[in-house]
């Protein structure tokens, strides 16, 4: 299995009447990438478009999502079962735009898994996404049921965050990249029978040694030699 991504370098980011990308500046048609987000869902009661730029004297919060633009060259949707049905990823052909981000932004509320970003001071310096042009896609949705829930899913922000940087990944989808990242996977010979599951919220660090204490033997008696771990 083999996966090349084509980077372009995005320098700057404007709002305007247009989609291009043209001497490293990524400009946005900011009416026509929200009509298209609405239209996509229901629930989206209110949305905008917000650049943040890195030394601004700004914070951004709560921060739901963060996401690299990217597309796919053979046609294939980048998030499978987000931006379309589900389908094998994690080889082809990419584009993708560097030293930008979609920031996903809830306007009203969020919950205490959301982030902070400090695009300037001393904030700045303890996170990555600082260095970034941030494409901040603030807005807010009529999911009343889960306004008070201490873990919000925030599913119709989340998902308008992915479509828009499948939206922008597109824009650069013709255009050759300035260089070329190429990886080689081995196939996976198979799945183990069983996945592992356990709670998160309130472990402690003890805690959760010592669950993996008790997991490792049956890793090892059933030679798995790898694992992928999630976290929601």
């Amino acid at each position: 299995m083999k996966l090349n991504i084509g980077n372009l370098y995005v320098k700057d980011v404007q709002l305007g009447q247009r989609d291009a990308f043209e001497d490293g500046v990524l400009y946005i048609n900011k009416d026509a990438a929200v009509a298209y987000l609405k239209d996509c869902d229901e629930h989206i009661t209110d949305l905008d478009i917000v650049i943040a730029r890195p030394g601004d004297d700004t914070r951004i919060v709560p921060v739901i999502e963060t996401i690299e633009p990217r597309c796919r060259m053979d046609g294939r949707c980048l998030f499978p079962g987000v931006t379309d049905d589900v389908v094998p990823a994690g080889d082809g052909e990419l584009k993708a735009l560097k030293g930008c981000c979609v920031t996903v932004v809830a306007k009203n509320w969020g919950s205490f898994g959301d982030g902070v970003i400090d695009m300037g001071s001393e904030g700045a310096k303890h996170t990555y996404w600082s260095k970034l042009v941030n494409i901040c896609l603030v807005g807010d949705t009529d999911e009343e049921f889960e306004r008070h829930e201490q873990q919000k899913c925030n599913h119709a922000l989340r998902w308008a965050g992915h479509r828009l940087a499948e939206y922008l990944g597109k824009i650069v989808k013709d255009l050759p990249a300035e260089d070329t990242e190429e990886y080689v996977f081995d196939p996976i010979g198979r799945l183990h029978n069983f996945f592992y599951s356990t709670v998160g919220t309130g472990t402690t660090e003890a805690e959760a040694r010592r669950m993996a204490q008790e997991m490792i033997p049956y890793f090892k008696k059933d030679k798995v030699d790898a694992i992928i771990m999630g976290s929601t």
